[in-house]
């Protein structure tokens, strides 16, 4: 009898729990958590960064999981790990600042939202933004 050891808490008494794709799954005793035993498929680190080049010259995120052949589900996953590591913006290193204001429908078109961004021109980056709620303009005239 083989001795599977969990992924997520190093636990040794993993019992059988079915297939997935013709492999054995396993669940862990100790902490319930289902796996599959051997090490993850990794993803190429040149697949990670065209994916950031993709996602900045603006393609959209089902997109870049098709021409990636991955999930869409792993691209928000990579941004999201590629934005934790990101520095916060100063706004002492933007020359050009522009403001733009948005008029949106928040799931219906009873809710109606304004909302200012301010984007550093030569980075793109958001700089720093304000919703304001209902039809009433963020601003005073």
């Amino acid at each position: 009898m083989e001795h599977i050891k969990c992924k997520k808490c190093g636990f040794y008494g993993c019992v059988k729990a079915g297939f997935i794709k013709g492999k054995q799954r396993y669940k862990c005793t100790g902490c319930l958590c289902r796996f599959l035993p051997g090490s993850p498929k990794r993803h190429s680190t040149i697949k990670r960064w065209c994916l950031l080049r993709l996602y900045t010259e603006g393609m959209c995120i089902r997109g870049i999981g098709r021409y990636l052949r991955v999930s869409h589900t792993t691209v928000i996953r990579w941004i999201r790990q590629m934005a934790e590591k990101l520095r916060p913006p100063t706004p002492t290193h933007a020359r050009h600042i522009e403001i733009d204001e948005l008029y949106l429908y928040v799931g219906s078109k009873k809710r109606k939202r304004w909302l200012w961004l301010a984007i550093c021109r030569d980075t793109k980056r958001i700089l720093a933004s304000a919703p304001a709620a209902g039809e009433q303009k963020p601003w005073r005239n």
